[in-house]
């Protein structure tokens, strides 16, 4: 099996089952592939035999098709002779033994071309030393990825759902974030490892005090450890005010945790009380702390109004009256900076949900969110280069099931935007986990904070530059290219009532982290 056969796509648009087909290279077309990545809709377990005669058709008809070369027809034709599986084991809640035909033999290649194969570890070999040579500067490679994202969803634009983050421009990715449903996977692959991703860790002084706390007996040693910090706060605030005020952080912080262990509301109960111990109170903590650039951020908890979202359905003639208002689960907002919406909340109904529809809902509606979001910022600093302006995050917290999830979305040209997760939480309520879920929660409380300060700082940059630029065209019979009209996403507002249900199967699907 060449290598230029092993990667082979087929140059076509296809819709239902046969879109697997068309995202995946011919090395990745077997049928336990196809069977993870197809037929979600159904018990799989139960319609194993649909599936696999669905196989079948869909291999027949890439034996028909014209654009595909003859070497790849005789390969899919050893494929519908292999047989499927005995049942026996279990993978994914369906009973399997033996699969034979998950990949079919390199040698099915080399028989049908008449070449002899290749030691293996010599064409490997060759193949890493090429890539070593061929290998370009980082940038030009993000700019090459994206330029093939670009052909990716021309190509394939009549295959997405309408919602779909591709239809849409947006490529959704991150660590533990999988591919599927709709992107490409060796593209996918390529475009994780030109991501450049810091790892963060707790300060040291953090460090005596969460141990502490984490590893009390009960509350009342809990309790002991967040007033022993506090009074330590009183002692060298007036010596070491940058320390004391480091150090105030984490104990808001610890308070919090204390008040949600010592909590008698039902954390299961409702969105509410999911909201009211675990996500209100830190999101509170993360935007008092966040005090640069005058920038004055705060959370808004309650439900307010996205207005980001009501500017530009007003703008695009959309807005018709109330009912047209995007309502948040909390935002977190900069009153000092035009009342930026940097943050937006939603919380996906109460702690451990499991229903696919609200949480596949909520993490969309949250995607259109915060397009309107980065959209206003374009407006409102609207000379400011496109540079700088692809420099700039916004972000969406999706509390959903046990986990806060941190997604930012940026600009990259071409209306191409990266939908990114920055970070996310594992939710432990019990007590007895706290000695794992305490540091990870500042951990993730401290990330958000830095990110958040660090893309405020870039936000300012372009306000900055965008004043000077405004000031230089002041007497000017031309005009330089806009911001406002060069960034255009969609600007949707889907409704739970009517687009919900189309949305059920469109992700986001958690996978293992890639490396």
């Amino acid at each position: 099996m060449t290598n230029e056969e092993k990667n082979f796509k087929l140059p076509v648009v296809a819709e239902g089952t046969r879109h697997f087909f068309v995202i995946n290279s011919t090395k990745d077309l077997g049928f336990i592939n196809y069977y993870e990545q197809t037929h979600n809709n159904i018990n799989k377990s139960k319609g194993l035999k649909r599936i696999e005669l669905n196989y079948n058709l869909d291999l027949h008809w890439i034996v028909q098709l014209e654009e595909a070369p003859n070497s790849i027809k005789e390969y899919v034709r050893a494929l519908l002779s292999k047989k499927k599986m005995i049942v026996n084991g279990n993978i994914n809640g369906t009973m399997f033994c033996n699969i034979s035909n998950n990949k079919v033999n390199d040698s099915n290649f080399s028989n049908l071309d008449g070449k002899d194969k290749e030691p293996k570890r010599k064409h490997q070999d060759a193949e890493e030393g090429t890539e070593e040579e061929e290998d370009d500067p980082k940038e030009e490679s993000k700019q090459s990825i994206w330029s093939d994202w670009l052909k990716y969803i021309n190509c394939h634009a009549k295959t997405f759902h309408p919602y779909s983050p591709e239809a849409n421009g947006v490529i959704r990715s991150g660590k533990g974030v999988s591919p599927r449903p709709h992107l490409d996977h060796d593209l996918y692959n390529k475009h994780m490892e030109a991501r450049c991703t810091e790892c963060s860790s707790i300060p040291e002084n953090f460090r005596q005090y969460i141990d502490a706390f984490a590893e009390s007996e009960n509350f009342l040693g809990v309790k002991k450890e967040v007033r022993s910090l506090s009074s330590f706060l009183g002692a060298i605030e007036d010596e070491n005010g940058q320390a004391a005020e480091e150090l105030e952080l984490l104990e808001k912080i610890l308070i919090e945790v204390h008040r949600s262990y010592s909590s008698h509301i039902d954390h299961n109960a409702n969105e509410d009380a999911f909201n009211q111990l675990f996500v209100y109170p830190y999101m509170r903590v993360i935007a008092k702390s966040i005090t640069i650039s005058n920038c004055k951020a705060d959370f808004v908890e309650g439900q307010p109004i996205l207005e980001s979202m009501t500017r530009q359905l007003k703008a695009s003639n959309l807005y018709i009256d109330y009912r047209s208002q995007y309502k948040s689960d909390g935002l977190i907002k900069l009153f000092g900076l035009q009342n930026i919406e940097l943050l937006l909340l939603e919380t996906s109904g109460c702690f451990d949900n499991k229903v696919k529809i609200k949480l596949n809902f909520d993490h969309h509606k949250g995607m259109f969110g915060t397009l309107a979001m980065i959209k206003c910022i374009a407006d409102e600093f609207e000379y400011a280069s496109t540079d700088q302006f692809k420099k700039i995050k916004v972000f969406f917290l999706n509390a959903a099931g046990k986990y806060l999830h941190l997604w930012s979305i940026c600009y990259q040209g071409n209306n191409l935007f990266d939908l990114w997760r920055e970070s996310y939480l594992l939710i432990r309520p019990e007590i007895e986990y706290k000695q794992d879920f305490v540091p990870d929660l500042i951990k993730f409380c401290l990330d958000t904070k830095q990110i958040l300060e660090t893309f405020i700082e870039r936000i300012v940059e372009a306000k900055k530059q965008h004043l000077g630029n405004k000031a230089k065209y002041r007497y000017s019979s031309t005009t330089p290219a806009l911001l406002s009209n060069s960034i255009n996403p969609i600007i949707l507002k889907p409704t739970r009532e009517e687009d919900s249900l189309g949305m059920v199967d469109l992700g986001p699907i958690y996978s293992p982290p890639h490396p």
